[in-house]
């Protein structure tokens, strides 16, 4: 089995596609499995820097170039660019397509999706898992604690894309609210 992961990365669309599967990646990695990735990242150096530190991963310069075994290829799509009809995206060419979704995704044909958020207005016939389960976090601390020179750890809180909803002014206030000392 090979897992092939396709998102970008750019200024004007934010890295939080990148974020949200490079725990996914990891996983996938760490489980021995056979992972590529393919994406736009030229105009964020730190992410693709980011993905570089993966040890294992494999870079596929572009879509066009790929050949895909529908026999073994799982594709891990998360995007909001790629056009519904490009030839990357037909699901024959692939053992399944999984795509992560949000309310702004195309409907790409998948045969799952995974929406990470809490919204719960989907189709009845949409093969869709939902809810805040399904945010993929790494089980595995792969994070270093830094502490201040007065040893308080401190914590850094990133929200993916233009944070619409306000993502990252929420958690600091929630943080705010805890009685912890960070």
């Amino acid at each position: 089995m090979r897992l092939i992961v396709r998102a970008d990365a750019s200024p004007v669309i934010g890295a939080g596609h990148i974020m949200r599967l490079s725990s996914i990646i990891e996983e996938s990695i760490s489980r021995g499995i056979d992972t590529h990735f393919i994406g736009d990242i030229h105009e964020m150096l730190w992410v693709r820097e980011r993905l570089e530190n993966i040890s294992s991963l494999h870079f596929v310069d572009s879509s066009s170039s790929f050949v895909s075994n529908k026999d073994s290829d799982i594709l891990l799509l998360d995007s909001y660019t790629l056009n519904v009809n490009d030839p990357f995206l037909e699901p024959n060419k692939w053992k399944s397509v999984v795509t992560v979704v949000d309310d702004l995704t195309p409907p790409y044909k998948a045969n799952l999706r995974i929406h990470p958020g809490l919204s719960t207005d989907w189709p009845v016939n949409m093969n869709i898992l939902y809810g805040p389960r399904f945010i993929p976090i790494r089980r595995k601390k792969n994070y270093v604690e830094r502490k201040t020179s007065s040893g308080t750890l401190r914590i850094v809180i990133v929200g993916g894309g233009t944070d619409l909803f306000g993502f990252g002014l929420s958690v600091a206030e929630a943080l705010r609210n805890l009685d912890l000392n960070y």
